[in-house]
């Protein structure tokens, strides 16, 4: 996919324009608009399961109670994950489609989004670690 040229350098440049702008939109579509409807997907279908279990269950038992709790508490720690990743990762896809449809160049924006991805790596493990 890449060729590594004399100076250390890697690049894509044997694939043409077309080539990139094909490849990175179906990256764009494979890894981030798919996992990113999964995600929201499956927060619905927990909301949906949340809600329908406090209607169907009493509420007077206290271990129904604490279970309904630790259920909110997932809830609330996958969607802070999914926004997360939404935060991160979008302008990363965005500038990057931008840069190889020739609308946007390489510059302090495209090295920010690139740190945005290592910050989402980084606030995973404490979102899980805090909301837990």
């Amino acid at each position: 996919m890449y060729r590594v040229e004399t100076y250390g350098n890697c690049s894509n440049a044997t694939w043409g324009t077309t080539g990139r702008q094909i490849y990175y939109s179906l990256h764009a579509v494979f890894f981030f608009a798919i996992p990113l409807l999964y995600m929201i997907f499956t927060q619905f279908q927990i909301r949906h399961a949340l809600r329908s279990r406090v209607k169907v269950l009493p509420m007077r038992n206290s271990y129904i109670m604490k279970h309904n709790q630790q259920h909110k508490k997932v809830a609330r720690t996958l969607a802070a994950l999914t926004i997360t990743f939404v935060l991160c990762w979008s302008p990363f896809m965005i500038t990057r489609t931008l840069i190889y449809f020739h609308k946007a160049s390489f510059n302090f924006i495209w090295t920010a989004c690139q740190l945005l991805i290592c910050l989402n790596a980084a606030l995973d493990p404490i979102l899980y670690g805090v909301l837990r």
